[in-house]
């Protein structure tokens, strides 16, 4: 039994009609008919009751509709799931120098579950080799440190705070500068 199976089941129940499911899924009714007749056999049931003109559910069919369409409903919503999971980490790690930070992560971090409450952070606080080597090691979603490697780092200047990213990485250093420097 698969997906394909369920959805070409349910579709053909919705229309009592094999062709007209068919044409659903640009598919030929001889196809479907035959993926059908290979759900009947694995679930040891006759579902439909066939005729020339159209099909009809039989006891069994009606009793395995709703839950072949829940299977397809919770099957749809796991994808779901899984393309925000792929979109929107489900837990940022956060490595941070406490001096450089001190005075803004906890603002930062609960500004951020505000607006992205289903994602969970995990804070770790490091010294500077630490931090070092875990950018080395890719071991963080974000690292947040006073000191800038230029070995392993491209810097770009804003007004307050010089962002670098690492190359061909998720790594973020924030580092403060200060007014007239």
């Amino acid at each position: 039994m698969d997906t394909k199976q369920l959805a070409y089941f349910v579709a053909a129940a919705k229309y009592r009609n094999f062709s007209r499911a068919a044409e659903e899924f640009y598919i030929s009714q001889p196809a479907i008919s035959h993926q059908i007749k290979m759900l009947e056999r694995e679930l040891d049931t006759e579902l439909f009751v066939r005729n020339t003109k159209k099909v009809t559910l039989t006891d069994d069919g009606s009793i395995f509709l709703e839950d072949a369409k829940q299977i397809l409903k919770t099957f749809e919503q796991a994808k779901q799931k899984l393309a925000q999971a792929r979109r929107q980490p489900s837990v940022l790690r956060i490595c941070h120098l406490a001096s450089a930070t001190h005075f803004f992560l906890s603002d930062v971090v609960n500004r951020f579950h505000m607006e992205y409450p289903g994602v969970k952070i995990r804070l770790l606080r490091q010294d500077a080799y630490e931090i070092t080597e875990s950018a080395f090691q890719k071991k963080f979603s974000r690292i947040l440190s006073a000191l800038l490697p230029e070995r392993i780092i491209r810097p770009c200047r804003s007004r307050f705070w010089i962002f670098a990213n690492l190359p061909g990485s998720l790594f973020l250093f924030f580092s403060q500068v200060m007014p007239g420097i």
